[in-house]
């Protein structure tokens, strides 16, 4: 099964307001994977602070769940992008709490994603 949510704009008032948690929550229930909100909370708050901290709007999140039995969480910007053989700490959480992550130059910006294990 392939399934894609569809896409959240960032903003810092994404992030203030829980905008990006409940649209999360919404995505993760309607998919019956309420048990990957913890890991995926996590994640997307450090992909989305990232992007909005240095990268270049817009931004904009993506979910989809993907037949290989993970569920993607990908973090596009404009921003020029950065070298994933030296993440910082907030990307080690994220690689802590996920099955696999990367980082696809776009021909404007980057999109960095994380995928979780379906359980």
């Amino acid at each position: 099964m392939h399934s894609t949510a569809p896409a959240l704009t960032l903003s810092p008032r994404t992030l203030s307001t829980g905008e990006l948690d409940a649209w999360l929550t919404a995505h993760l229930r309607h998919w019956q994977l309420d048990a990957l909100a913890p890991a995926l909370r996590t994640v997307a708050r450090e992909l989305a602070d990232n992007a909005l901290r240095h990268g270049a709007t817009p931004a904009r999140a993506t979910l989809t769940r993907l037949p290989s039995a993970r569920l993607r969480l990908a973090v596009t910007d404009a921003g020029p992008g950065f070298d994933p053989t030296t993440p910082g700490p907030g990307l080690r959480r994220v690689a802590a709490r996920t099955t696999a992550w990367g980082v696809d130059p776009l021909p404007l910006g980057h999109r960095v994603w994380a995928d979780l294990t379906l359980a």
